[in-house]
């Protein structure tokens, strides 16, 4: 995958401060190209992580790759406000009450 010089949607300095407030661990990948934003680490669980403004949608390229990830048994979520950032930690949590760090 190739680097390219990519903004950063409004909504993601947010989305990623709440992520982080509610234990995730998270790594920028927004600058690779037709790939996902974010890559979140919660209990155990990787989810790759779209950031779109409210009423964005994914973009060609994103879409391929959101089906390759899927395809490979892997999560991927779409994130637009920070109440969906909460629901998919609340999500992991529900589904992993075993986890020990």
């Amino acid at each position: 995958m190739r680097f390219y010089s990519a903004k950063a949607d409004e909504n993601q300095p947010e989305i990623v401060k709440e992520l982080r407030r509610l234990g995730g661990k998270v790594a920028h990948v927004h600058r690779l190209k037709n790939h996902c934003d974010l890559n979140l680490f919660y209990r155990g669980v990787t989810v790759m992580v779209e950031v779109k403004m409210p009423g964005g949608s994914l973009t060609e390229g994103e879409d391929v790759f959101r089906q390759m990830v899927e395809s490979e048994g892997c999560k991927y979520a779409v994130l637009k406000t920070i109440n969906e950032a909460r629901c998919l930690i609340q999500s992991i949590y529900e589904h992993t009450p075993e986890y020990k760090a």
